[in-house]
């Protein structure tokens, strides 16, 4: 009788240590999914009002995820064309000084949301980081692939480069995002990407997207006559900051105002997403566009009529662009030669190095174009100086 209760008694005793086991495991296994939906919705969704977000442009490593999205096409039909493969090399140089400005300058971590017309394009924009230094490649991370999407219902526009459109359709694209900053493949940062998403922080209620104006191309009368456009001057489409949750919501409905300037003017388009845009924002719908400053897409062009654009005194160029291939081709100083620059920096050497490189380009150029304004030095490298002057750990940085 003894014997049986003894056994009894141990019977309970291991089942109650099997129930406390199996309790703490639960417990343990419930906390540690918590834990990681928690840390995927924080890599998921940046929200805007983000109270711990620091004002300095080189605050110190942060956890504030940056979302940035380029467009890159390559028409298989002319993959192996001579001019559509000399420009896809061209653009896969611009990107990778893109990516290698944006990881120079920023302490926060950028994810790019690459959309692409092929998963092998979208391999081969990933695997330009693959052989960085890591402090820099942990600040590079990639979505999955996105492919190009055009809804079907609106009619497709004749335009000069394939995907052309296709930066329209992104709050469709990114569902599940809430903002995003769009770029030109051929642009380079030489500010904090952080300063430029600082920028949403300035949208009223009613703005969903944030571009610089063009200035020059939409004063000419050939547009005016062909349809309404926004202000004086019009937009440039190579940068927007897009509240992706308002244009969902837009109150006018974004696709169907889309359609409607395509079915009313797109004969008239030859820049297509830009034309759009433009049209699209004119008359009363520009109260929900933000009027960025031209420090934020600061063109070749820009130079012949500077007094447009009197913030890069004060400030200096935050976002060079490109446009025109003024980084490859021609007597674009200095754009082409701050982009070779940036080309042949090592991310394995100091910042410094890069920075006497660039100082070096404006001794040396002829005193023409952008090389011709007063204070050129100042006006493309003060933000840049600024930015590695604050962050004293960039004196001897060099990548491991």
């Amino acid at each position: 009788m003894s014997l049986h209760i003894t056994r009894k008694s141990r019977a309970v005793a291991i089942l109650v240590v099997l129930v406390i086991i199996s309790y703490w495991y639960s417990n343990s296994k419930i906390q540690w999914i918590d834990t990681l939906q928690r840390e995927h919705k924080m890599v998921k969704t940046y929200v805007i009002q983000d109270e711990n977000y620091a004002s300095n442009e080189s605050s110190s490593w942060s956890t504030t995820l940056l979302h940035f999205s380029i467009i890159a096409c390559v028409d298989s039909n002319k993959s192996r064309d001579a001019v559509s493969s000399t420009s896809w090399r061209r653009q896969m140089r611009q990107i990778e000084v893109l990516f290698k400005s944006a990881a120079v300058l920023t302490s926060n971590t950028i994810q790019f949301h690459i959309v692409s017309s092929s998963f092998s394009v979208y391999e081969q924009i990933t695997n330009i980081t693959t052989k960085w230094p890591e402090e820099y490649k942990r600040k590079i991370i990639f979505d999955s692939w996105k492919s190009v999407y055009h809804p079907s219902d609106i009619p497709s526009i004749s335009a000069f480069k394939k995907c052309a459109t296709a930066r329209l359709f992104l709050p469709y694209v990114l569902q599940d995002l809430d903002s995003v900053i769009f770029v030109d493949t051929d642009m380079l940062f030489l500010r904090p990407p952080e300063a430029l998403w600082q920028i949403f922080k300035n949208f009223t209620e009613e703005q969903i997207t944030g571009m610089v104006p063009s200035y020059y191309l939409y004063k000419k009368s050939s547009f005016k006559r062909k349809f309404p456009t926004y202000g004086k001057t019009g937009l440039n489409g190579g940068l927007m900051l897009m509240n992706l949750t308002r244009m969902r919501n837009f109150p006018k409905d974004w696709l169907k105002s889309i359609k409607n300037s395509i079915d009313q003017y797109g004969k008239h388009f030859y820049l297509a997403d830009q034309d759009i845009l433009v049209n699209v924002f004119s008359k009363d719908n520009s109260k929900y566009l933000n009027e960025m400053s031209c420090e934020w897409n600061f063109r070749y062009r820009l130079c012949r009529q500077k007094r447009k654009c009197k913030s890069v005194d004060a400030n200096g160029i935050g976002l060079l662009h490109g446009n025109g291939m003024s980084f490859t081709r021609g007597h674009s100083h200095p754009f082409k030669e701050l982009f070779h620059a940036w080309e042949k920096y090592s991310l394995r050497a100091p910042v410094p190095k890069l920075l006497e490189q660039m100082v070096l380009i404006f001794k040396r150029i002829r005193k023409r174009g952008c090389g011709s304004l007063q204070n050129a030095e100042d006006i493309f490298l003060k933000g840049f100086k600024t930015s590695i002057d604050k962050n004293p750990s960039s004196d001897n940085k060099t990548g491991h």
